[in-house]
């Protein structure tokens, strides 16, 4: 009724004096959204989500571009060494020359006449303009999954088409509940999370239940302690695992465990407590000889301010700016960049490990 209001008196006040008025609502954030819209602007992921996608697709042939797709991250991280000084508003303002972007825009064209010449454009081969996705979330809502299960006219099994991939919520893992009951009848790719409450007879008898067959590939156990607990619990749940010579993938989802409540009265996460699960999941994984094989996190492409800390240092008086969720807090484009940075020694020391495995099994 207040906006419908405003509207009517704002109309009247144009109609009697015949010039227009410019109404600006939160006025506050004219600056960043001015620098973000009116400055031309490059992060690290675009290179690095591009070159993970072509070298999926053929390594050899995309090498010019794959190449150039680390040079410009390369170029935007030797930016960000450059700044000197307090962050503004938590972002590092850099500025580049006319040249750097020239020569980066002549790159695009080199690579783009050696693909044309090559014969590699999109008349030709699909897979440059398709992407493959997957998808997955809690089988929470039994009714919702229920309606979605399909029953395959070729094998007769079972599959709920709501998703790729579910999962098994900590706090609906009963082996006697209904949650379990439904997972083991159908045949997607299930999930289980693993809580401090978890003992390890309970883990080994859900692992028989939802994956009889011991079938590799089928259960993924993910881990969600709490920064501090990891050590505390992780270990034997590996251990009774590895000694039942059961087949399944390990993952780590250190945003659950991590759930406070600010002063403020938001629900939130703190980034460092997330990157210490991480962290100690990795640790525990190469302790145990144990292959950590996946990383489970809420996050959003959104500019928002729904998890503390950071680089950006948001605080607990921050939240309250961009609180977009209706539910979880999540770490927004920056956050989740960062982490993955962060990580990223433990994921090369992990794949050294897979590989030492692997040799070891041959």
């Amino acid at each position: 009724m207040l906006y419908l209001l405003s509207i009517f008196f704002v109309s009247s006040f144009i109609q009697q004096n015949g010039f227009w008025l410019v109404v600006v609502d939160e006025a506050h954030q004219l600056a960043e959204r001015g620098r973000a819209y009116g400055s031309p602007s490059l992060s690290v992921a675009a290179p690095l989500r591009a070159a993970s996608h072509l070298a999926s697709i053929d390594p050899h042939v995309f090498g010019p571009f794959i190449q150039l797709a680390q040079d410009v991250t390369d170029a935007i991280l030797d930016a960000g060494r450059m700044v000197e000084g307090p962050l503004r508003d938590g972002l590092a303002v850099v500025e580049l020359s006319r040249q750097t972007w020239r020569d980066l825009a002549d790159r695009i064209d080199e690579c783009l006449s050696f693909m044309e010449a090559c014969g590699i454009t999109s008349d030709f081969n699909n897979r440059l303009y398709t992407v493959n996705f997957w998808t997955s979330h809690e089988a929470l809502h039994l009714p919702f999954e229920e309606s979605m299960t399909r029953i395959d006219s070729t094998t007769g099994e079972y599959h709920d088409t709501s998703a790729h991939f579910v999962w098994i919520g900590d706090r609906t893992r009963q082996p006697d509940g209904a949650h379990v009951e439904f997972c083991r009848g159908i045949k997607n790719p299930i999930g289980l999370k693993c809580g401090p409450t978890l003992k390890p007879e309970e883990l080994i008898n859900l692992c028989n239940i939802l994956n009889p067959e011991n079938e590799a590939g089928r259960l993924t156990l993910i881990s969600r302690f709490g920064a501090d607990n990891v050590q505390k619990y992780l270990p034997k749940l590996m251990q009774a695992i590895k000694k039942e010579g059961l087949k399944v993938i390990w993952s780590c989802d250190p945003m659950h465990g991590n759930t406070i409540k600010a002063a403020t009265g938001f629900k939130t996460r703190p980034f460092e407590s997330v990157l210490k699960e991480v962290k100690n999941f990795f640790a525990v994984s190469h302790a145990e000889k144990s292959y950590a094989g996946g990383l489970h996190i809420e996050m959003t492409g959104q500019d928002v301010t729904e998890c503390t800390g950071g680089a950006q240092k948001i605080s607990e008086k921050d939240l309250s700016s961009r609180y977009r969720t209706h539910c979880d807090p999540r770490l927004n484009a920056d956050q989740a960049l960062e982490l993955a940075f962060l990580i990223s020694e433990e994921i090369k020391k992990n794949s050294k490990i897979s590989n030492k495995i692997i040799q070891a099994a041959s």
